[in-house]
């Protein structure tokens, strides 16, 4: 998960620097043309990804319960918290925000899945919406770079910080397995 997500997020970046800036961006509204094919894409994105981190243990276990439960929690986490964020900082929510924020928990508890415990996905979900909310709308304008789709504020971000707090919620006393030795 760390892998791609970070190469997605760095190679979306500089695809978006490499042929500039959209013809009126930042002078004209450039929202999504059809929210519900958004929203509608999001949701099965959500529901594929159930097999893709629960699937990635080989059989049904402890393991793929696990990873199951920390993906469904994680992205719902983030999702409430992108949704908060965007509310107190825009003044109001929006389901583009609550789309972004579900992807960007899922890309943030990926590399964690199978490794924290329930407390580990909860802390990860809520700082995944919370800190790709920040990439989204500040780092980007920071770097200044017209990218559409906000790939870098979601993967490259949202991977950087799951594949950080996957070392901090492994450890047992947090609720996570621990290192498995065998």
């Amino acid at each position: 998960g760390a892998v791609v997500h970070i190469t997605a997020g760095v190679a979306g970046r500089v695809g978006a620097y490499v042929p500039g800036k959209r013809i009126g961006y930042g002078r004209e509204s450039m929202a999504p043309a059809n929210l519900p094919m958004t929203m509608m894409g999001a949701s099965m994105l959500w529901f594929g990804w159930f097999g893709f981190n629960a699937g990635s243990a080989l059989e049904a276990n402890n393991a793929a319960v696990l990873a199951f439960m920390n993906t469904f929690l994680a992205t719902a986490c983030a999702v409430l918290a992108w949704t908060f964020g965007e509310w107190m900082v825009k003044g109001k929510p929006s389901m583009l925000g609550a789309a972004s924020g579900a992807v960007a928990g899922l890309v943030a508890i990926t590399p964690a899945a199978g490794n924290v415990g329930i407390p580990g996905a909860f802390f990860i979900g809520t700082a995944a919406g919370l800190v790709c909310l920040w990439g989204v709308n500040g780092l980007k304008h920071l770097l200044k770079v017209d990218d559409t789709l906000d790939v870098f504020g979601v993967h490259a971000v949202g991977g950087i910080l799951g594949a950080l707090l996957t070392g901090v919620f492994v450890s047992p006393d947090l609720g996570g397995p621990g290192f498995v030795t065998d």
